[in-house]
């Protein structure tokens, strides 16, 4: 990313340094560990690098994350990593050790972060917590369930799957001529988004019986099955081109595109206005819930700049950098403003910001949970595929979704 890269071998790795405590420069270098590579992901990441760097004197080195699981769990339990990004439904799987014991700081029992950490929605605490510690905290939350639309091809976005159905059967009707009905990315964790964001919020929440459950993921999976079937699909090149499926729309070969608020921050980034050229609502199917991930960082408890790493925890929950690091990457900050309404310029964001703190006291703001969010990607090739219909993936979701309703 170019921010304060340094060899591995630098000696001020071993420097003492001072934190954020005093005015004397930290010399030490923090090694930070991150996957976003999209320009919208980097500028958001810059904008906590840089707070970070100017107010303790320190060096930033980013380092590539693994993608392979086996892999990102040994770098996030070596000295390769001060600081690592991760999903918050995998935490366990990359800050765990043979033995079944954290490898990440519990982030409770650091006095610098009392007051950085009262301000996160307890929700997000709770989702944060594994086997009773505290071992992230947010650098935001993002809606899964984003159904992003060209204004000037669609007057007025699709609310429930029957309309959204209703897209590709037009197109269809109309000789398939002109933008596809919706932008995707062949990636199993892009139909899982596209096929989760299109569930009712008691399916997500686990909350609902089996038999509604069966039913709804049927529901969801055959609006896809419809729009494969029908040629309704621009499909990206690549297949983890969610970039092109967004790129896609500004380029008015498909209507809309339902995916990850983060592709606003990429539209919003090559210089698409919110409300004027794109909007973004609540997709349909998932009656104005708010399905969450989180993006989590969390800290390495073998670290040796252990102190340096609480540092940048601290800072990056201040409340200029989560209201701009969020602008810069689409998504909404984790933690609770007094006066959200100064506090962000994005207007688009201070919608999603009341939703989300609405979503929190109805309770229709919910986390994704770990079995849709690891598992649900697998599940969802064979529907995308062709080789499965809707009931068939409906069933294989079945044996992962909670039993107990």
């Amino acid at each position: 990313m170019g921010v304060g890269c340094s060899d591995s071998t630098d000696p001020a790795d071993d420097a003492t340094g001072t934190g954020g405590g005093s005015n004397v420069p930290d010399t030490r270098v923090l090694k930070v560990a991150s996957s976003w590579f999209s320009a919208s992901e980097q500028e958001a990441l810059l904008v906590t690098l840089n707070a970070f760097q100017e107010q303790t004197g320190a060096t930033v080195q980013v380092v590539p994350l693994k993608q392979d699981q086996v892999e990102r769990t040994a770098q996030y339990q070596s000295n390769e990593v001060d600081v690592g990004q991760e999903n918050f439904y995998n935490l366990t799987n990359s800050f765990s050790n043979s033995a079944g014991d954290l490898t990440a700081l519990n982030l409770a029992e650091e006095s610098d972060l009392t007051e950085g950490l009262a301000k996160v929605f307890p929700q997000v605490r709770t989702a944060l917590t594994v086997q009773g510690q505290l071992i992230g905290f947010p650098m935001n939350l993002h809606r899964e369930n984003t159904l992003h639309y060209v204004k000037s091809l669609m007057a007025t976005p699709p609310t429930t799957l029957a309309e959204l159905k209703q897209v590709c059967t037009d197109y269809v009707a109309g000789g398939k001529v002109g933008a596809k009905p919706l932008a995707i990315a062949k990636a199993d964790w892009v139909y899982r988004i596209a096929f989760e964001s299109m569930l009712p919020s008691s399916v997500v929440a686990g909350t609902a019986t089996t038999i509604d459950a069966h039913a709804d993921f049927a529901a969801a999976g055959e609006v896809i099955d419809y729009y494969r079937a029908q040629d309704c699909l621009w499909v990206a090149p690549t297949e983890q081109g969610w970039a092109e499926a967004a790129q896609a729309l500004i380029d008015k070969k498909a209507k809309m595109m339902i995916h990850g608020d983060w592709a606003k921050g990429y539209l919003v980034q090559l210089g698409w206005k919110a409300g004027i050229d794109f909007d973004v609502v609540p997709a349909p199917g998932s009656n104005g819930a708010f399905y969450y991930g989180i993006d989590t960082f969390a800290i390495n408890k073998s670290s040796p700049r252990k102190d340096l790493a609480v540092q940048f925890a601290k800072i990056a929950l201040t409340n200029a950098v989560q209201a701009g690091f969020s602008e810069k990457k689409g998504s909404t900050p984790g933690i609770v403003f007094t006066d959200p309404e100064h506090a962000f310029s994005d207007p688009s964001l201070k919608t999603t910001y009341a939703q989300l703190s609405e979503g929190f006291t109805l309770g229709t703001a919910i986390p994704v949970p770990p079995w849709l969010g690891s598992q649900g990607g697998p599940l969802m090739v064979g529907l995308r595929d062709g080789v499965k219909n809707a009931d068939e993936t409906a069933t294989d979701f079945m044996t992962v979704y909670p039993t107990s309703n």
